[in-house]
Protein backbone atom coordinates (compact mmCIF):
# COMPACT_ATOMS: atom_id res chain seq x y z
CA UNK A 1 0.00 0.00 0.00
CA UNK A 2 1.24 3.31 -1.46
CA UNK A 3 -0.07 6.56 1.37
CA UNK A 4 0.84 10.11 0.99
CA UNK A 5 2.41 12.01 3.30
CA UNK A 6 1.96 15.78 1.74
CA UNK A 7 3.24 18.82 3.11
CA UNK A 8 1.21 22.32 4.23
CA UNK A 9 4.27 24.15 4.49
CA UNK A 10 7.61 24.32 2.44
CA UNK A 11 9.49 26.33 5.12
CA UNK A 12 8.16 23.63 7.84
CA UNK A 13 10.86 22.96 10.41
CA UNK A 14 12.79 19.67 9.52
CA UNK A 15 11.89 17.07 11.61
CA UNK A 16 13.04 13.32 11.72
CA UNK A 17 11.04 9.95 12.14
CA UNK A 18 12.46 9.35 15.58
CA UNK A 19 10.09 12.54 17.00
CA UNK A 20 7.10 9.48 16.93
CA UNK A 21 9.63 7.17 19.13
CA UNK A 22 9.05 4.17 17.67
CA UNK A 23 6.50 4.82 15.28
CA UNK A 24 4.74 7.05 13.34
CA UNK A 25 0.96 6.72 12.77
CA UNK A 26 -1.03 7.71 9.98
CA UNK A 27 -0.08 9.48 6.39
CA UNK A 28 -0.76 13.18 6.87
CA UNK A 29 -2.24 14.57 4.07
CA UNK A 30 -2.80 18.80 3.16
CA UNK A 31 -3.46 19.37 -0.11
CA UNK A 32 -1.87 22.40 -0.64
CA UNK A 33 0.47 22.07 -2.73
CA UNK A 34 0.54 19.88 -5.79
CA UNK A 35 3.49 17.40 -4.91
CA UNK A 36 3.76 14.68 -2.39
CA UNK A 37 6.26 12.66 -0.44
CA UNK A 38 5.41 9.10 -0.49
CA UNK A 39 6.47 6.70 2.18
CA UNK A 40 8.43 4.84 -0.84
CA UNK A 41 10.50 7.75 -0.85
CA UNK A 42 11.40 7.31 3.27
CA UNK A 43 12.45 3.88 1.89
CA UNK A 44 16.37 3.19 0.84
CA UNK A 45 17.43 3.25 -2.71
CA UNK A 46 16.37 -0.96 -2.42
CA UNK A 47 12.50 -0.89 -3.03
CA UNK A 48 12.16 -4.00 -0.76
CA UNK A 49 14.39 -2.95 1.83
CA UNK A 50 13.70 -0.64 5.10
CA UNK A 51 15.42 2.26 6.06
CA UNK A 52 16.74 2.51 9.48
CA UNK A 53 18.34 5.89 9.19
CA UNK A 54 16.74 9.34 10.27
CA UNK A 55 14.58 10.49 7.51
CA UNK A 56 14.27 14.35 7.53
CA UNK A 57 10.54 15.48 7.06
CA UNK A 58 8.97 19.00 6.92
CA UNK A 59 6.66 19.54 9.33
CA UNK A 60 4.20 22.47 9.23
CA UNK A 61 5.34 25.89 10.85
CA UNK A 62 4.10 26.45 14.48
CA UNK A 63 3.46 23.03 15.13
CA UNK A 64 4.62 21.93 18.57
CA UNK A 65 5.89 18.33 19.13
CA UNK A 66 4.99 17.40 22.47
CA UNK A 67 6.30 14.48 24.75
CA UNK A 68 4.47 16.05 27.84
CA UNK A 69 0.92 17.69 29.13
CA UNK A 70 1.23 21.25 27.53
CA UNK A 71 -1.75 24.06 28.48
CA UNK A 72 -4.06 23.28 25.84
CA UNK A 73 -4.83 19.69 27.04
CA UNK A 74 -3.98 20.08 31.05
CA UNK A 75 -6.79 18.23 32.34
CA UNK A 76 -6.15 20.51 35.87
CA UNK A 77 -9.86 22.27 35.11
CA UNK A 78 -11.41 18.69 33.50
CA UNK A 79 -10.43 17.19 37.08
CA UNK A 80 -12.00 20.38 39.20
CA UNK A 81 -14.86 20.67 37.25
CA UNK A 82 -15.56 17.05 37.10
CA UNK A 83 -16.27 17.10 33.30
CA UNK A 84 -16.79 13.65 33.29
CA UNK A 85 -19.69 12.89 36.11
CA UNK A 86 -22.38 11.10 34.78
CA UNK A 87 -20.09 8.93 31.69
CA UNK A 88 -19.66 5.09 31.77
CA UNK A 89 -15.82 4.74 30.56
CA UNK A 90 -14.58 1.19 29.63
CA UNK A 91 -10.52 0.95 29.56
CA UNK A 92 -8.59 -2.05 28.54
CA UNK A 93 -5.23 -2.98 28.70
CA UNK A 94 -6.05 -0.87 31.95
CA UNK A 95 -3.11 -3.10 35.03
CA UNK A 96 -0.66 -0.58 33.83
CA UNK A 97 1.36 1.71 31.52
CA UNK A 98 -0.97 3.80 29.64
CA UNK A 99 -3.98 2.13 29.67
CA UNK A 100 -3.93 2.45 33.79
CA UNK A 101 -3.22 6.38 33.56
CA UNK A 102 -6.26 6.98 31.28
CA UNK A 103 -8.56 5.17 33.76
CA UNK A 104 -7.08 7.30 36.42
CA UNK A 105 -7.53 10.26 34.52
CA UNK A 106 -11.23 9.67 33.82
CA UNK A 107 -11.80 8.61 37.18
CA UNK A 108 -10.30 11.93 38.49
CA UNK A 109 -12.37 13.79 36.14
CA UNK A 110 -15.40 11.91 37.62
CA UNK A 111 -16.13 9.31 35.40
CA UNK A 112 -17.38 5.80 36.52
CA UNK A 113 -14.73 3.94 35.03
CA UNK A 114 -14.46 0.07 34.41
CA UNK A 115 -11.36 -1.08 34.47
CA UNK A 116 -10.17 -4.55 32.06
CA UNK A 117 -6.99 -6.46 32.38
CA UNK A 118 -6.31 -9.91 32.79
CA UNK A 119 -4.22 -9.25 36.29
CA UNK A 120 -7.28 -8.19 38.57
CA UNK A 121 -5.06 -7.75 41.51
CA UNK A 122 -3.10 -5.44 39.36
CA UNK A 123 -6.06 -3.27 38.28
CA UNK A 124 -6.71 -3.29 42.06
CA UNK A 125 -3.51 -0.97 42.59
CA UNK A 126 -4.65 1.35 39.99
CA UNK A 127 -7.85 1.79 41.56
CA UNK A 128 -6.22 2.48 44.87
CA UNK A 129 -4.55 4.84 43.16
CA UNK A 130 -7.62 7.15 42.94
CA UNK A 131 -8.78 7.20 46.56
CA UNK A 132 -11.69 9.39 45.85
CA UNK A 133 -13.01 7.50 43.30
CA UNK A 134 -12.88 4.07 44.14
CA UNK A 135 -16.99 3.59 44.45
CA UNK A 136 -16.77 4.56 41.06
CA UNK A 137 -14.23 2.07 39.64
CA UNK A 138 -14.50 -1.61 39.23
CA UNK A 139 -11.95 -4.49 38.60
CA UNK A 140 -12.52 -7.11 35.67
CA UNK A 141 -10.85 -9.53 34.61
CA UNK A 142 -10.97 -10.40 31.00
CA UNK A 143 -8.87 -11.93 27.98
CA UNK A 144 -9.51 -9.16 25.42
CA UNK A 145 -9.53 -12.24 22.82
CA UNK A 146 -12.18 -13.61 24.42
CA UNK A 147 -15.75 -12.83 22.56
CA UNK A 148 -17.56 -14.05 25.49
CA UNK A 149 -15.48 -12.32 27.90
CA UNK A 150 -15.86 -8.91 26.23
CA UNK A 151 -19.48 -9.72 26.19
CA UNK A 152 -19.43 -10.10 30.02
CA UNK A 153 -17.26 -7.02 30.87
CA UNK A 154 -19.52 -4.72 28.81
CA UNK A 155 -22.68 -6.32 30.55
CA UNK A 156 -21.21 -5.94 33.79
CA UNK A 157 -20.58 -2.44 33.24
CA UNK A 158 -23.66 -1.41 31.91
CA UNK A 159 -25.36 -3.46 35.19
CA UNK A 160 -22.91 -1.53 38.14
CA UNK A 161 -23.13 2.40 36.07
CA UNK A 162 -26.28 1.85 33.84
CA UNK A 163 -24.65 2.55 30.62
CA UNK A 164 -21.57 2.95 28.58
CA UNK A 165 -19.97 6.02 27.03
CA UNK A 166 -16.83 5.39 25.82
CA UNK A 167 -14.47 2.47 25.29
CA UNK A 168 -10.74 3.23 25.39
CA UNK A 169 -9.07 -0.01 23.71
CA UNK A 170 -5.66 -0.21 24.39
CA UNK A 171 -4.28 -3.37 25.23
CA UNK A 172 -1.73 -4.96 22.97
CA UNK A 173 1.59 -6.71 22.53
CA UNK A 174 4.95 -6.71 20.93
CA UNK A 175 7.15 -8.85 19.44
CA UNK A 176 11.17 -8.89 19.34
CA UNK A 177 13.24 -6.95 16.44
CA UNK A 178 15.87 -9.47 16.62
CA UNK A 179 14.03 -12.15 14.37
CA UNK A 180 12.37 -12.35 10.95
CA UNK A 181 9.56 -13.39 9.52
CA UNK A 182 11.06 -17.23 9.55
CA UNK A 183 12.70 -17.11 12.76
CA UNK A 184 10.24 -15.87 15.00
CA UNK A 185 7.61 -18.76 16.24
CA UNK A 186 4.77 -18.66 14.36
CA UNK A 187 2.26 -19.02 17.17
CA UNK A 188 4.15 -16.15 18.84
CA UNK A 189 3.37 -14.27 15.97
CA UNK A 190 -0.05 -14.64 15.23
CA UNK A 191 -0.47 -14.23 18.70
CA UNK A 192 -0.11 -10.32 17.98
CA UNK A 193 -2.75 -10.29 15.46
CA UNK A 194 -5.09 -12.29 18.00
CA UNK A 195 -4.39 -9.42 20.82
CA UNK A 196 -4.02 -5.83 18.32
CA UNK A 197 -6.58 -6.65 16.19
CA UNK A 198 -8.87 -9.26 17.64
CA UNK A 199 -8.81 -7.97 20.78
CA UNK A 200 -9.47 -4.32 19.95
CA UNK A 201 -12.63 -5.58 17.81
CA UNK A 202 -14.16 -8.00 20.59
CA UNK A 203 -14.34 -5.13 22.47
CA UNK A 204 -15.57 -2.64 19.65
CA UNK A 205 -18.14 -5.75 19.13
CA UNK A 206 -19.47 -5.77 22.30
CA UNK A 207 -19.62 -2.54 23.17
CA UNK A 208 -21.28 -0.73 20.23
CA UNK A 209 -25.04 -1.39 21.15
CA UNK A 210 -24.75 0.22 24.45
CA UNK A 211 -22.60 3.31 22.62
CA UNK A 212 -25.52 3.64 20.04
CA UNK A 213 -27.80 4.31 22.93
CA UNK A 214 -25.44 6.67 24.11
CA UNK A 215 -23.97 8.46 21.07
CA UNK A 216 -20.64 7.20 22.68
CA UNK A 217 -17.05 7.28 21.36
CA UNK A 218 -14.45 4.73 20.72
CA UNK A 219 -10.47 5.54 21.28
CA UNK A 220 -8.11 3.08 19.59
CA UNK A 221 -4.78 2.91 21.09
CA UNK A 222 -3.13 2.33 17.72
CA UNK A 223 1.10 2.93 16.35
CA UNK A 224 2.85 4.60 13.30
CA UNK A 225 4.79 1.78 12.81
CA UNK A 226 1.92 0.60 10.84
CA UNK A 227 3.50 2.38 8.10
CA UNK A 228 6.83 2.51 8.94
CA UNK A 229 9.46 -0.25 7.58
CA UNK A 230 10.98 -1.64 10.19
CA UNK A 231 12.63 -4.72 10.06
CA UNK A 232 11.68 -7.73 11.78
CA UNK A 233 8.17 -6.25 12.76
CA UNK A 234 5.73 -7.23 10.10
CA UNK A 235 3.56 -8.73 12.71
CA UNK A 236 3.02 -5.63 14.90
CA UNK A 237 2.85 -3.46 11.78
CA UNK A 238 0.20 -5.02 9.98
CA UNK A 239 -1.76 -5.58 13.00
CA UNK A 240 -1.79 -1.63 14.02
CA UNK A 241 -2.50 -1.00 10.01
CA UNK A 242 -5.85 -3.03 10.63
CA UNK A 243 -6.99 -1.13 13.76
CA UNK A 244 -5.86 2.28 12.05
CA UNK A 245 -8.87 0.99 9.58
CA UNK A 246 -11.05 -0.43 12.15
CA UNK A 247 -11.42 2.91 13.06
CA UNK A 248 -12.12 4.62 9.88
CA UNK A 249 -14.95 2.03 9.81
CA UNK A 250 -16.71 2.72 12.60
CA UNK A 251 -18.60 5.99 11.68
CA UNK A 252 -19.41 4.90 8.19
CA UNK A 253 -21.42 1.85 9.64
CA UNK A 254 -22.47 3.45 13.07
CA UNK A 255 -22.86 7.23 12.54
CA UNK A 256 -24.12 7.75 16.26
CA UNK A 257 -20.40 6.55 17.33
CA UNK A 258 -17.48 8.33 17.38
CA UNK A 259 -13.70 6.80 16.46
CA UNK A 260 -10.24 7.86 16.79
CA UNK A 261 -7.13 5.93 16.65
CA UNK A 262 -4.74 7.40 18.98
CA UNK A 263 -1.26 7.72 18.61
CA UNK A 264 0.24 7.67 22.34
CA UNK A 265 3.58 8.60 21.62
CA UNK A 266 6.19 6.14 22.99
CA UNK A 267 5.51 5.70 26.68
CA UNK A 268 7.51 3.52 29.21
CA UNK A 269 5.43 0.45 29.88
CA UNK A 270 6.19 -3.70 30.26
CA UNK A 271 5.78 -3.56 26.71
CA UNK A 272 8.29 -0.77 25.26
CA UNK A 273 10.64 -1.74 27.76
CA UNK A 274 10.63 -5.65 27.16
CA UNK A 275 10.87 -5.57 23.70
CA UNK A 276 14.29 -4.05 22.93
CA UNK A 277 14.48 -1.82 20.10
CA UNK A 278 17.73 -1.70 17.91
CA UNK A 279 20.37 0.59 17.94
CA UNK A 280 20.55 1.63 14.77
CA UNK A 281 16.73 2.93 15.22
CA UNK A 282 17.02 6.65 16.18
CA UNK A 283 14.21 6.34 18.30
CA UNK A 284 15.24 3.74 20.51
CA UNK A 285 17.65 6.74 21.98
CA UNK A 286 15.02 9.29 22.49
CA UNK A 287 13.30 10.00 25.94
CA UNK A 288 10.34 8.30 26.28
CA UNK A 289 6.82 10.39 26.68
CA UNK A 290 5.33 10.84 29.93
CA UNK A 291 1.85 8.28 30.56
CA UNK A 292 0.70 11.84 31.90
CA UNK A 293 0.71 13.36 27.49
CA UNK A 294 -1.32 10.15 26.11
CA UNK A 295 -4.11 9.95 29.04
CA UNK A 296 -5.04 14.32 28.80
CA UNK A 297 -4.92 13.73 24.80
CA UNK A 298 -7.72 11.32 25.17
CA UNK A 299 -9.47 12.88 27.87
CA UNK A 300 -9.60 15.69 25.58
CA UNK A 301 -10.71 14.55 22.34
CA UNK A 302 -13.64 12.32 24.32
CA UNK A 303 -14.79 16.02 26.23
CA UNK A 304 -16.49 17.23 23.07
CA UNK A 305 -14.77 20.05 22.56
CA UNK A 306 -14.96 20.82 18.86
CA UNK A 307 -13.10 17.86 17.69
CA UNK A 308 -15.75 16.17 15.72
CA UNK A 309 -13.42 16.69 12.69
CA UNK A 310 -11.15 13.88 13.96
CA UNK A 311 -13.99 11.39 13.61
CA UNK A 312 -12.60 8.45 11.76
CA UNK A 313 -8.94 9.49 11.83
CA UNK A 314 -5.75 9.19 13.07
CA UNK A 315 -4.37 11.52 15.68
CA UNK A 316 -0.98 12.08 17.27
CA UNK A 317 -0.82 12.62 21.04
CA UNK A 318 3.08 14.29 20.20
CA UNK A 319 1.20 17.09 17.77
CA UNK A 320 -0.36 20.20 19.76
CA UNK A 321 -3.63 20.00 18.99
CA UNK A 322 -3.99 23.85 19.41
CA UNK A 323 -1.80 24.21 16.83
CA UNK A 324 -3.18 21.47 14.63
CA UNK A 325 -6.74 22.78 14.46
CA UNK A 326 -5.73 26.23 14.03
CA UNK A 327 -3.28 25.49 11.07
CA UNK A 328 -4.12 21.79 9.66
CA UNK A 329 -8.01 21.33 10.50
CA UNK A 330 -9.67 22.99 7.41
CA UNK A 331 -7.30 21.34 5.22
CA UNK A 332 -7.62 17.80 6.84
CA UNK A 333 -10.82 18.36 6.72
CA UNK A 334 -11.21 19.78 2.99
CA UNK A 335 -8.74 16.96 1.76
CA UNK A 336 -9.91 13.88 3.82
CA UNK A 337 -6.34 13.63 5.46
CA UNK A 338 -5.69 11.89 8.70
CA UNK A 339 -7.27 8.45 7.06
CA UNK A 340 -5.28 5.54 4.94
CA UNK A 341 -5.48 5.81 1.20
CA UNK A 342 -3.67 4.82 -2.07
CA UNK A 343 -2.05 7.34 -3.66
CA UNK A 344 -0.20 7.94 -6.97
CA UNK A 345 2.92 10.28 -7.63
CA UNK A 346 2.24 13.51 -8.92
Amino acid sequence: MLLSLRNALDEGAPISLSNHRPCRHRSVGVPVKQHSLHLKDLRPKSHFQASMEPQPLKFPAGVHIRKDVYPTIDPTQTFAAQSYSGKVVLVTGASGGLGAKTAQFYARAGASVALVARNKEKIQDVIDGVPGAKDRMIALSADVTDFHAADAAVKQTVEKFGRLDILVANAGVMTSYTKTILEKDPDVYWRTFEVNVKGVFTFIRAALPELQKANGQVIAVSAGLAYMNVPNNSDYAISKLAVNRLVEFIPLEFPSVSAIAVHPGVVKTNMTTTVELPDSLPAAKEPYDTPELPAATILYLTLGQGVEWLNGRYYSANWDIGDVEKLWKEKIVAGNALVTQLAVPM
